[in-house]
C-alpha cells in the first residue's frame, strides 16, 4: 500500500477500507493534492518495538503553522487494540459486500457466532458459496 494514498484517502473519506482502494480514485484532484503533501519518515524509536508491536504516529501541520500529533501504541485490530463487535461487523460487511448479499452476510455472521455452540461447521460452509452474480 502507498502511505501517501492511505493517509490522503483517510483524510478525505474518513476511512481507508477496501472500497477506498480503487484505481479510479488515483485521478481525484483532492487525493493527489494531499498525497503530494504526505511525507513518510522512519522512526527508530518505533522500529525498536517491531515485530512484537507496531506503534505509529502521525503529525499534521495546519495552515496556521500549528503541529498536531497523534500516537498509537498498537494499530486498530491488533491484540493490544482489538476491534469491538460493531467494528468487526462493519469490516466483515465492507470486505464481503461485493460477494454476498446483505441477507447472506447476516446468515454467515450468525453462523460464525454460533460455532462451538449449536451450529456446525457444515452449516457455515453451506453458506459460503456466493449468492451474487460475478
Amino acid at each position: 500500500f502507498s502511505m501517501p494514498y492511505g493517509a490522503a484517502v483517510a483524510l478525505v473519506d474518513g476511512r481507508a477500507d477496501l472500497a477506498q482502494y480503487r484505481a479510479e480514485r488515483l485521478a481525484e484532484p483532492a487525493l493527489l493534492d494531499l498525497m503530494d503533501r504526505v511525507e513518510c519518515v522512519a522512526d527508530p524509536a518505533l522500529d525498536a518495538h517491531y515485530p512484537a508491536r507496531w506503534p505509529a504516529w502521525a503529525e499534521v501541520e495546519t495552515r496556521d503553522g500549528r503541529r498536531l500529533r497523534a500516537e498509537v501504541p498498537d494499530p486498530k485490530g491488533d491484540p493490544g487494540n482489538p476491534l469491538d463487535d460493531r467494528e468487526r461487523r462493519e469490516k466483515f460487511d465492507a470486505l464481503c459486500a461485493e460477494v454476498y448479499s446483505a441477507g447472506r452476510r447476516a446468515a454467515i455472521w450468525a453462523a460464525v457466532e454460533m460455532l462451538g455452540e449449536d451450529a456446525s461447521l457444515k452449516e457455515l460452509l453451506d453458506l459460503l458459496p456466493t449468492d451474487l452474480a460475478s
